[in-house]
This record gives C-alpha cells, sequence and structure tokens, in this order.
C-alpha cells in the first residue's frame, strides 16, 4: 500500500481506539516517526497529512529538516546527548527525552543565549531495561524536585516505551503505570511544569497505549513499513 493509504488506516485505527475507550480522537496526536525514512517518502507523508514529524538522533534529524515543508512540527524522541541540544533548540516543538538533570541544565544554558524556551517531557523507564533510556520511577522525584530551578525547561508530561512486543495487552501495564505517574504529578502546577501530555503507544502498542490515557502516540512503521 501507499505511504497515504498507510496513514488513512493509522488514523482510522487511531480512531477506533478512541471510541473503544470512550475517548474523542481528536485527543490523541500522531507522531509520523521518520527515522531512517528518505525526504522523498517523509514529503509524501506530508502531503497525505502528516502534520507531526519525529526523529530519534539529531544529526539524521538536521539532515532533514531543512528539505521538508516548513508547516510541520517536528519532535525529538530519541535520546538526547547534551552536546547536541544547542543544534535543535529553535527547531524543534517538543523534546520527548529528557531524563536527567544535567539535560535540564544544558536545555536552560541553551535557551538562555537564545532568549527562549523549550517544551519537554519526562521520560520514564519503566521496563527496568539497561538499553532503554528514561529516569527510574523511584529516582523521579529528586529530578522534578531539581527542575524547577530550570525556568525555561518547560515539562509538558511524560514518555515512556515498552518493553517490545506485538501483543498489545504485555505493553498495556506499562502504559497504566505512566498513567498513574501523571495523575500523582498532576496537582502540581507551576510555570514549567505540568503533567498534560502522555506521549506512549507505538505501531506495536497504540491501541493498549489509547486505552490506558495516551494522547500522543509515535507511529513509523506502520506508515512507512518495516525498517
Amino acid at each position: 500500500m501507499s505511504i497515504k493509504n498507510n496513514l488513512e488506516i493509522v488514523l482510522s485505527n487511531i480512531s477506533d481506539a478512541c471510541a473503544a475507550a470512550n475517548r474523542k480522537s481528536d485527543e490523541v496526536k500522531l507522531i509520523t516517526v521518520t527515522k531512517t525514512v528518505d525526504i522523498g517518502r517523509i514529503n509524501e507523508a506530508v502531503d497525505a497529512g502528516a502534520l507531526n514529524l519525529g526523529e530519534n538522533r539529531v544529526q539524521e534529524f538536521l539532515s532533514k529538516v531543512e528539505n521538508v515543508d516548513n508547516s510541520v512540527s517536528w519532535h525529538i524522541i530519541g535520546q538526547m546527548q547534551t552536546n547536541k541540544v544547542k543544534y535543535i533548540i529553535d527547531k524543534i516543538k517538543l523534546l520527548h527525552s529528557v531524563d536527567r538533570i544535567e539535560l535540564f541544565a544544558e536545555i536552560e544554558k541553551q535557551c538562555e543565549k537564545r532568549q527562549t524556551s523549550l517544551d519537554v517531557l519526562v521520560e520514564v523507564n519503566l521496563s527496568g531495561e539497561q538499553t532503554k533510556a528514561g529516569v527510574k520511577p523511584q529516582l523521579l522525584d529528586k529530578l522534578l524536585e531539581d527542575s524547577v530551578n530550570y525556568k525555561r525547561v518547560k515539562v509538558k508530561g511524560f514518555m515512556t516505551i515498552a518493553p517490545l512486543s506485538t501483543d498489545n495487552e504485555t505493553a498495556r501495564p506499562y502504559f497504566a503505570k505512566l498513567r498513574k505517574i501523571s495523575d500523582k504529578y498532576s496537582r502540581i502546577k507551576t510555570d514549567n511544569f505540568e503533567t498534560g501530555i502522555l506521549s506512549m503507544g507505538m505501531s506495536a502498542d497504540f491501541r493498549a497505549a489509547i486505552m490506558e490515557g495516551s494522547n500522543m502516540v509515535r507511529i513509523g512503521t506502520a506508515i512507512f513499513g518495516s525498517r
């Protein structure tokens, strides 16, 4: 099938999952993941209606951003190195993968230089897998407590990645845990912290994520095919 058809199917499946969860389909934002996808195919997706694009690696993002319609919003969803922050500050809508105070500090520093701010999500490692980024749940209180010192880093919610599985029910408990974490911190409202966004769910498990309250799903394979 074409990228356009795949995108239409994904949007339809998101709508069906929302209906099953008694939610409105416009509550869930699709991030079209363009990792390893060439410019031509990315532009096909944009022409078909993809409004938000997600990249894992900064270098790959930088090679694409100038060659894609500038009406789209870009998201960095992969692990972020502090030495790469300066390259993305004024080019992205949202950074999904903040997981340590050193990253808060570097974002603050680079935003200060440009007199701007950056919206971010705190990535939480709920699977305990060493290969995955994200702050451990038991360290989250401390990270968020320390983060209040960084006024230009605007925390907008949380992100997680469930263990790789084709079974939605296997992934669902991890999404439920992140929703509970979000609920726990929802009482906190400051100038640089709120819990509105739950970025969870990918091609194999986004239905379970939506059932557990995700309002941002990151889907690439179902749109562009296997990498």
